[in-house]
């Protein structure tokens, strides 16, 4: 549920201002928004043995349905 509600407000955000769509493939961005995640996961789990850059296509990250492969 988290995952879809996450999704959502990201999609409600882009429609509300769609200039950011592009950011989504600068790869600056995706790497500067990336280490900010694993800075907050890791502040509130612990967990510490993510990728260190992003793994997947944000746009595709974005689609319905769309999980992370399970490893």
């Amino acid at each position: 549920m988290t995952i879809r509600l996450q999704r959502e407000a990201i999609k409600d955000h882009l429609s509300d201002a769609p200039s950011l769509r592009p950011l989504l493939s600068d790869p600056q961005f995706i790497r500067r928004f990336w280490l900010d995640a694993l800075a907050f996961v890791v502040r509130e789990t612990g967990i510490t043995s993510l990728p260190e850059s992003c793994p997947w296509n944000p746009n595709e990250a974005l689609s319905d349905g769309w999980l992370p492969p399970s490893h």
